[in-house]
C-alpha cells in the first residue's frame, strides 16, 4: 500500500489515465513505478511553478555569492529549495509592490545551482 504523498498522488494519476495497476513503491521495479519516479518530481516542480501556492511559500535572507555579474551590484546563491523565486525586499515585513527590488536569475556556473542577481543589498527573497 502507498505511503508516501508522492506514491498516493501518482496512484491517483493512474487511476485517471485508465491504468489498472496502482504502485506500493516509487522504487518498485513495475513499469508504473519507474514511470511515476520519472515524472513526479518535474511535473510536481512545473506545478508549483504555475501557481503561487501560499503553502509553499518561503523566506529566505539570501547569501552572497563570490560571482559578479555585469549590470548587478550583487550575486546571490538561490536556497537550494528554490523552485521559483517570486519577489525581494529588504526590511519590511510585507512589502508592497513599490517596495520590490527587481532581480534576475542566471545559472550557476562555478558552485551548480543558480545565483540571485539584484541592487539590493542584504536582501529577502520570497520563493517557492
Amino acid at each position: 500500500m502507498a505511503t508516501t504523498i508522492a506514491e498516493q498522488v501518482c496512484n491517483i494519476a493512474l487511476l485517471r489515465v485508465g491504468d489498472r495497476q496502482t504502485i506500493d513503491s516509487l522504487e518498485a521495479n513495475t513499469q508504473p513505478a519507474r514511470s511515476c519516479k520519472a515524472l513526479y518530481g518535474p511535473c510536481r516542480d512545473a506545478m508549483l511553478e504555475e501557481h503561487w501556492w501560499s503553502w509553499a511559500t518561503r523566506r529566505a535572507t539570501l547569501a552572497l555569492s563570490t560571482e559578479e555579474r555585469d549590470g548587478w551590484a550583487y550575486a546571490y546563491s538561490a536556497p537550494s529549495d528554490c523552485v521559483t523565486p517570486r519577489s525581494i525586499w529588504c526590511g519590511a515585513r510585507n512589502p508592497s509592490a513599490s517596495a520590490q527590488y527587481p532581480f534576475a536569475i542566471e545559472l550557476n556556473a562555478v558552485a551548480g545551482g543558480f545565483l540571485i542577481l539584484t541592487d539590493a543589498e542584504s536582501p529577502v527573497l520570497s520563493y517557492t
